[in-house]
């Protein structure tokens, strides 16, 4: 089975190649390929063009593949290309090293956010100088907060605790509290950054995954923050070594912008990319092509079905 979710981790590297490569370009473009699904075109001179994909609550890179673009625009897509075109892209951040990521454009109305939410059902949201929602892929009314035009914009309630901003002793408290709840639940729920760097923290200072939090000595506590903070920094500062993760019968299963030590046993391959986004739009496109292929194959199962039901 191969990675659905990106990750805080995934965010965070993507978001640090992209400063590197689109800041200051100018929006040219807003295709919808789908409903969840936009594809950003930005410009810069002595450039080839960019293309951003944002597929809500999915993922977010460069592509440098063609896609097909619907023959008419959606009514969102048409009040994006309204507000957005010719604007000057000045900051791409990740906030609060959440599943967020905020795209800073200069227009003639002014400086306009563009949020994209890439946790749950995922959305995009256009916010105004005035802080209020100017549009939405996805409008909504929740118990903490609304997505609707002319309301003011909340970001979600965190998923954990800011690991960028944590200290050692906050870590220890917070693990403490848990009792005895697996320590990579615990580290997954309290830091908010997913099973999968949770689990990777572990093996990498030699704790079982299952031991419980409240048999923790202050030591092992130290050493998993040690190692938290060193994950964190490979994103953070760009010391990333991107690849595509292959099980054993050569199946993809995760990318991720770098080496993995729960990935370094038998049967495990891993191909090399030069960027994270280079990564991502290969991982993503080859997934895309299993997943219409898988649906085409479960379509004729039906229609045989039905064949063989008419007949009887």
């Amino acid at each position: 089975m191969f990675k659905k979710e990106f990750t805080s981790f995934d965010v965070a590297a993507t978001v640090y190649e992209l400063r590197e490569h689109i800041l200051g370009s100018h929006l040219n473009n807003v295709y919808q390929l789908d409903p969840k699904t936009l594809i950003l075109k930005l410009h810069m001179v002595d450039h080839p063009a960019f293309q951003l994909v944002l597929k809500a609550g999915r993922r977010l890179h460069l592509t440098a593949y063609s896609l097909k673009k619907p023959p008419r625009p959606t009514a969102f897509c048409m009040a994006l290309r309204g507000y957005l075109r010719n604007a000057r892209l000045v900051s791409v951040e990740q906030y609060q090293f959440e599943r967020v990521v905020i795209l800073l454009l200069k227009t003639s109305r002014g400086v306009l956010r563009l949020v994209f939410e890439v946790f749950g059902d995922g959305n995009v949201i256009l916010v105004g100088e005035d802080n209020k929602i100017l549009q939405a892929l996805t409008y909504k009314q929740m118990r903490d907060r609304n997505v609707l035009r002319g309301e003011v914009f909340q970001f979600a309630p965190s998923g954990g605790k800011n690991p960028l901003r944590i200290s050692l002793e906050e870590l220890s408290e917070g693990l403490k509290a848990s009792g005895n709840v697996e320590v990579v639940r615990a580290l997954a729920r309290f830091l908010g950054i997913g099973g999968e760097y949770s689990e990777e923290v572990l093996v990498r200072v030699g704790i079982e995954k299952t031991r419980s939090c409240d048999a923790l000595s202050m030591d092992e506590v130290k050493t998993v923050y040690s190692n938290l903070q060193g994950l964190l920094s490979q994103v953070t500062t760009g010391a990333l070594e991107p690849c595509i993760v292959l099980g054993e019968d050569g199946g993809l299963v995760d990318v991720v912008p770098f080496k993995l030590r729960q990935y370094e046993r038998e049967g495990i391959q891993l191909q090399s990319y030069d960027s994270f986004n280079e990564a991502l739009d290969e991982f993503y496109t080859r997934v895309s092509a299993v997943e219409e292929a898988t649906a085409g194959i479960e379509v004729d199962k039906l229609k045989n079905e039905a064949e063989r039901l008419n007949r009887m």
